[in-house]
């Protein structure tokens, strides 16, 4: 009788455990991907900022004059796109984490969003290097020459970004 006791009271305390231990892991990933959804956001909400002041032809099309001007503009138009996609991360991240879930579906979770983390940084690597060919052709050809410098520069800087905030994040949802 008292094996069986203390056999069931070890498997309940292992299992009241075990789940603690998932419910930390659960938390943690949403936390994680919440913290992030919002450091893009505040990222691109302070690009939209900026841009305009920095940029007094930004809103008057056809009156870019420097690369600087075209700088801006990619970077505004960047941004509007990096604002959506954080508001819809952090929604969705919100109305995912209140989902039934259990141990397995959470490592599937996780296994998909470093897949996807994996894929952007190859992206990210993608802009940069886009960035920089298309700054040398504009160093190169008198044709269009401001646009691909100021273009270049932003593509250069936003796929900076993003590989530094995807590498980082790909690193807390490893852990």
């Amino acid at each position: 009788m008292f094996r069986l006791f203390s056999f069931s009271f070890v498997f309940i305390f292992g299992l009241s455990c075990f789940s603690q231990d998932t419910t930390i892991i659960h938390k943690r990933f949403f936390k994680t991907q919440q913290i992030a959804m919002g450091s893009l956001g505040a990222w691109s909400v302070g690009n939209l900022i900026v841009s305009p002041l920095l940029s007094n032809n930004i809103f008057k099309r056809g009156s870019f004059t420097t690369s600087g001007d075209y700088y801006h503009q990619m970077n505004f138009n960047w941004n509007i796109v990096n604002c959506a996609i954080a508001g819809l991360g952090y929604w969705s991240v919100c109305r995912r984490k209140k989902k039934s879930w259990n141990f397995s579906s959470l490592e599937k979770d996780k296994k998909k969003l470093t897949t996807s983390l994996a894929v952007n940084m190859g992206l990210d690597v993608v802009y940069i290097v886009s960035g920089i060919l298309l700054n040398r052709a504009g160093h190169n050809s008198p044709l269009n020459s401001e646009l691909k410098i100021g273009y270049g520069n932003s593509l250069m800087l936003q796929g900076g970004f993003l590989l530094v905030f995807d590498g980082f994040f790909l690193r807390k949802t490893i852990k």
